[in-house]
């Protein structure tokens, strides 16, 4: 799936949180079925393998 922000997996992306600003990489996009809204699911950097987090792809910025 590819979004109008051309981010797709693979990408890594920047994005602010309570936590501060985040980089991370897209490992899948997924559509909420209640209202089809489309979320990345990320795999943060510099966390232990695997920590992924569901984004909101509004949020995501391509990671400079």
């Amino acid at each position: 799936m590819t979004t109008h922000n051309n981010i797709q997996r693979n990408t890594p992306v920047e994005f602010d949180c309570d936590d501060g600003r985040l980089t991370g990489t897209v490992i899948d996009i997924q559509r909420s079925v209640e209202n089809a809204r489309a979320f990345a699911i990320i795999e943060i950097d510099h966390e232990l393998p695997g920590v992924v987090r569901s984004v909101p792809l509004d949020q995501l910025r391509r990671a400079a």
